[in-house]
């Protein structure tokens, strides 16, 4: 199954076609189909199909329309806005702790590419104060078991 919330390509983004007909092509980038089995997005002025509308009853009465077919969530890259190439993205965190998303770039070192993770700002950072049911620091450090001789 497809994670929903690791998202990395988002409307209105640049795509780079990975494979298909227009294999090679980008395009923005129109809906996100969130679905956990197929998920998919609609690129505009790509991977074309053309449908027949009905507008009555008779067998002459229709009109063919040209629309934009889903492709897979797989076969599309996010594209580089200063070098036009596609990228992997990565989610990493800024020195004040926000989320945005990240540009991994092909040419640099590995040892490079993962401390973007490492930026995470840790959970216990955040001091709580102690509430009715917890038990006190005092309490806690109190050796309670003693080795019977024996």
């Amino acid at each position: 199954m497809f994670k929903t919330n690791r998202w990395r390509i988002c409307r209105d983004d640049l795509v780079y076609i990975l494979s298909g007909p227009d294999k090679g092509k980008t395009g923005k980038v129109l809906e996100i189909i969130k679905d956990t089995r197929t998920p998919q997005v609609i690129v505009e002025g790509r991977n074309l199909r053309k449908k027949k509308v009905k507008t009555g009853t008779g067998p002459d009465d229709f009109f063919v329309v040209t629309m934009e077919a889903p492709l897979h969530y797989s076969q599309v890259q996010l594209v580089d806005p200063q070098t036009g190439k596609p990228m992997r993205v990565i989610f990493a965190y800024t020195a004040d702790g926000t989320k945005v998303r990240a540009m991994v770039n092909a040419g640099l070192a590995p040892e490079t590419q993962g401390r973007a993770h490492e930026c995470r700002p840790p959970a216990c950072a955040v001091p709580t104060a102690a509430g009715p049911k917890d038990t006190s620091a005092s309490l806690a450090r109190q050796a309670t078991y003693t080795p019977s001789a024996g």
